[in-house]
């Protein structure tokens, strides 16, 4: 009896035991390698997905700063004169000019709590100085708002803030570029329903840009990210 079981002891695996073994050891590491692949994979697209998150909230604050700005800036202190501005100048000075001309469309404005409407007559960018007509019909300091009043009494898409806004908006550069994956990546800024260009919401005030934003994948056009908003230049706040 002691030597039947030191010979049973003594036999090892069989072949079957052995091939059976091999092939579940086989089957575990596959499945291993395959977790492994689909969580960088995982992780890869977590990655695209956020760059193309960003890529779009970046333009997006650019926009949103530039809507803040449009028609809409400050009276700066007069360089060549007491910082007040008194009754009858026709000359001032602000912190940016953005949206405004010396032309139909962007030549009409208020300074402050004036009911008075100012047209302006000239433009000197490079100090920023606006020359207007008539004179300031009372006096005027610093910090005033200065708010374009031309697209105020808009009565369709077609004559409102929104549409002199959008025309001003730059495109994106650059629209294309490699993410961390190394893949190519290109975003677009259109409007609603699939339009190319920013759309105008079609109801009164006519004064809301609405943007709509996606990133696609060049490698096989894939969306990897969306976003709609809309945008109401900060000027038509001011409207009277």
């Amino acid at each position: 009896m002691k030597r039947l079981l030191h010979k049973l002891s003594g036999q090892g695996f069989t072949l079957t035991e052995v091939v059976v073994g091999v092939l579940l050891v086989t089957i575990f590491v596959a499945a291993g390698m395959q977790l492994m692949v689909a969580s960088m994979a995982l992780q890869t697209r977590g990655k695209s997905d956020s760059e193309a998150s960003d890529w779009i909230q970046t333009d997006l604050e650019q926009v949103k700063n530039q809507a803040g700005q449009f028609q809409l800036t400050r009276l700066s202190p007069n360089p060549v004169s007491p910082p007040n501005y008194s009754t009858g100048a026709t000359s001032i000075f602000v912190d940016w000019t953005n949206g405004f001309s010396n032309t139909v469309g962007g030549n009409r404005l208020r300074i402050g709590d004036d009911a008075q409407v100012y047209e302006i007559t000239a433009i000197d960018y490079a100090n920023k100085e606006l020359t207007i007509n008539p004179g300031l019909v009372a006096p005027k300091t610093p910090s005033q708002l200065v708010s374009g009043i031309n697209y105020c009494n808009a009565t369709s898409s077609a004559d409102g803030f929104a549409l002199a806004f959008r025309q001003s908006l730059a495109a994106i550069s650059p629209s294309t570029k490699p993410f961390a994956n190394q893949q190519q990546y290109t975003i677009y800024r259109g409007g609603y329903a699939g339009q190319p260009d920013p759309s105008i919401k079609n109801e009164p005030p006519f004064q809301v840009l609405e943007l709509s934003y996606r990133v696609e994948s060049l490698a096989d056009n894939s969306t990897i990210a969306k976003l709609d908003t809309e945008i109401i230049p900060d000027a038509a706040f001011r409207c009277p």
